[in-house]
């Protein structure tokens, strides 16, 4: 499949690459977006599946959660601590207020999904 972007003339003349990039990056940037969002792999505009490898990921993990669930820092420490740093079951288990062992049930059994684990949570 074709996708063509018409970008226009460069504002630098004599530079063939600048908008072209630009509009390929944008183009695959949506692509990526709208396949996450349609794998359930966000919560509102969050990004909810990332994997916490390292500390400035582990700081952006508290502030997801604590975005997610409107919480103090304790509490979403506490839950990422509890959830071995899963961002989805440590959402749903401070949202639901469901046992770890059930968050962790439920969000597999719902496709990894948060919304409808929540949904299923009674949350």
């Amino acid at each position: 499949i074709a996708i063509s972007c018409e970008v226009g003339p460069e504002v630098i003349y004599g530079s063939t690459r600048m908008k072209s990039g630009t509009s390929q990056k944008m183009i695959l940037n949506l692509f990526s977006t709208t396949l996450m969002i349609k794998q359930g792999r966000t919560f509102g505009n969050l990004m909810s599946h990332m994997r916490v490898t390292n500390e400035k990921l582990k700081d952006r993990a508290l502030r997801i959660v604590m975005e997610a669930t409107n919480c103090e820092v304790e509490e979403a420490q506490k839950a990422l601590c509890q959830t071995e740093n899963k961002i989805p079951v440590a959402i749903l288990h401070i949202l639901s207020s469901a046992s770890i062992d059930s968050c962790w049930r439920e969000f597999h059994s719902a496709d990894e999904c948060i919304r409808i684990a929540l949904k299923n949570l009674g949350g």
